[in-house]
């Protein structure tokens, strides 16, 4: 498995901050716990996202995977793609983006960056429950009430 060696090389070297080796341990204690399989191949594909995203990136999401008891390549990769889709994130957010994840909650929707629902919208015109209320006492003989007895 040529990605274990390469897991195994960065781990021995030290090129990893230490919070990803203490993820590693409690992923693979909370998936051998809940019968998940190995927790090693998961982080090995969290270790690949460090292929397509910058390591500081990684790390962070990593990190606020981790305050929020989030142990999956699925939990980290989401708060990376967040963080590139969040305002003012980009090439060169750097630092700036490992910053603004310091909380292990979103931030706060901005409606600007959603026009679409900003349009005016039509009040419903009620007119038809209306007569389906009016007509409701009047066809409603011999049918039973919510009490169980027989309208007349």
């Amino acid at each position: 498995m040529p990605f274990a060696s390469a897991l195994r090389h960065a781990l021995a070297t030290g090129e990893l901050p230490p919070s990803w080796e203490a993820y590693r341990q409690e992923l693979v204690v909370r998936r051998a716990a809940h019968g998940e399989g190995d927790g090693n191949r998961e982080f090995a594909r969290i270790l690949q996202l460090c292929l397509t995203h910058p390591l500081e990136q990684v790390t962070a999401a990593l990190e606020v995977a981790a305050v929020g008891g989030r142990y999956s390549v699925e939990a980290v990769s989401h708060l990376v793609q967040w963080r590139e889709q969040a305002p003012g994130a980009g090439a060169g957010a750097g630092a700036g983006a490992e910053a603004g994840m310091t909380s292990a909650s979103p931030a706060p929707l901005d409606p600007a960056t959603y026009p679409q629902y900003q349009l005016p919208q039509p009040r419903p015109d009620l007119a038809a429950y209306n007569q389906l209320l009016g007509a409701g006492a009047s066809t409603s003989a011999g049918l039973p009430s919510p009490g169980g007895e027989r309208r007349t």
